[in-house]
């Protein structure tokens, strides 16, 4: 399988293009799946956003992996230089948004972007969507425009949007340029961090003339993140490994979105060097000794001849924690993001009352 291959099914498994709400514990050699998507994720964090991994840390930090060469609204872009923002940026034409006259038609090409919408009551508002676009169910009827990396120009034009957003990834640079070439605002901001979350809502809300709603969201997602904090209290922080795929064996690495959803789950993340989202092999595995080993596995099927039972000397293993989850939520960075990190921490934590 092609390392493109590979570095699309992981994201698609990070932003979210599976069976969500299902957990399961590990049974010998758990599978890691690359989904049969024009590449989605972190998602780390699931999303179509790049043809390798350089590419998925551009997404997922994204999805940290990668936290250059993203779009954002000129002169707005959280985290972004002023030269990468009029570089990359959308066009200044209708930036903040549609003006008192003209009725919202948004535009979403990312599933956390989408979310956040909705969240903020702007759902009427939408027009199009991706085709990884799957929460909430309203979105099923809505015309899907492709993916982040590949929508059609000529299907989002036809729908007149106001104002077109997704998450900021390398790949889709050009999609800002040509939606500035036809006059239509555009707003791709970072989504590499907690911090890069709250922001991006905040955004889309004043961009929508929802900045309270959105201020509702984003309290609501600290509310959440307080208390599962208070829930762990000062209970041990195993030292975890979150694994994306198995061929090559690509894991979260220091820094990353993924990394930070570790630590706010009440793990330590045994990757503590290196770039955002490396690829290692079974030796280091063994050398890092993880206490638990997180998988991101999506769906059935993969690496069949791959199994974690033959290394009983890493922690993980020996104590039956290699744990598969499949929730969309815990790699979204969307509004849902504190509800990805009580996942993760009911895994983490088994004796703890997560809220």
């Amino acid at each position: 399988m092609s390392s493109a291959r590979a570095a699309q099914g992981s994201v698609a498994a990070v932003n979210g293009v599976a069976p969500r709400g299902r957990v399961r514990r590990p049974v010998d050699g758990v599978r890691n799946v690359h989904l049969d998507a024009s590449a989605i994720e972190w998602r780390l964090g699931g999303v179509a956003r790049a043809a390798s991994w350089l590419a998925l840390c551009g997404a997922l930090v994204l999805a940290g992996c990668g936290r250059s060469g993203g779009e954002s609204s000129t002169g707005r872009g959280a985290g972004a230089s002023g030269a990468a923002s009029s570089a990359a940026g959308s066009s200044a034409a209708g930036a903040s948004g549609p003006g008192a006259d003209q009725a919202a038609r948004l535009v979403s090409l990312a599933p956390s972007t989408t979310e956040t919408l909705f969240a903020i009551g702007a759902g009427p508002e939408v027009v199009g969507v991706s085709r990884f676009c799957d929460h909430p169910a309203a979105v099923a009827r809505l015309p899907r425009i492709g993916g982040f990396n590949d929508p059609s120009l000529e299907a989002v034009l036809a729908l007149r949007p106001t104002l077109v957003t997704g998450a900021r990834g390398p790949a889709n640079r050009g999609t800002v340029e040509r939606l500035s070439a036809h006059g239509v605002a555009s707003y791709f901001p970072p989504d590499a961090s907690l911090a890069d979350v709250r922001a991006a809502i905040r955004g889309l809300g004043a961009k929508t003339r929802r900045a309270a709603a959105a201020e509702a969201v984003v309290a609501r997602i600290d509310a959440q993140l307080a208390a599962i904090a208070a829930a762990l209290g000062g209970a041990r922080r195993p030292r975890a490994l979150l694994v994306f795929g198995r061929r090559p064996l690509s894991v979260a690495g220091p820094g990353t979105f993924a990394d930070e959803m570790l630590r706010a789950a009440g793990a330590e993340n045994v990757v503590t060097s290196g770039p955002a989202y490396p690829t290692i092999g079974v030796e280091r595995v063994l050398a890092l000794a993880p206490d638990v080993i997180l998988e991101a596995g999506m769906a059935a099927g993969g690496d069949g001849d791959f199994d974690w039972a033959r290394y009983p000397a890493i922690p993980a293993v020996r104590d039956g924690r290699v744990l598969r989850f499949e929730d969309a939520r815990v790699l979204r960075p969307g509004p849902r993001v504190a509800e990805g990190v009580a996942v993760l921490a009911r895994l983490l934590h088994p004796a703890a009352v997560i809220p």
